[in-house]
């Protein structure tokens, strides 16, 4: 097979994961207190996006081009980065972080 036909594989199951992933966040805590369900909201936004991301990528072909979708990606990384640090703060404290 073809190198670009390997990253558009490689690409399109990384999309199914994300999204996936921001489906099952997104239904896990459906029902958990306030502060819990915004974050996983949160969370699992940004993992949709970076899916769509993914299915960007396939059709430009490289992460880096065009420079507003390394931005996307950059901000999706940040924001994922931003939740895991909210949600260990909300699970060592017991109380909710700062106000988003």
């Amino acid at each position: 097979m073809r190198d670009d036909v390997l990253l558009a594989i490689f690409n399109g199951s990384e999309a199914i994961l994300w999204t996936g992933l921001a489906g099952f966040v997104a239904w896990r805590y459906r029902n958990a207190e306030w502060p819990i369900r915004r974050l996983s909201r949160g969370a699992g936004a940004l993992l949709l996006l970076f899916g769509v991301s993914d299915v960007i990528e396939i059709q430009t072909g490289a992460w880096w081009r065009p420079v507003g979708l390394l931005m996307l990606k950059a901000f999706c990384v940040c924001g994922l980065l931003v939740c895991g640090w909210r949600a260990y703060r909300l699970n060592k404290t017991g109380s909710p972080p700062d106000a988003m």
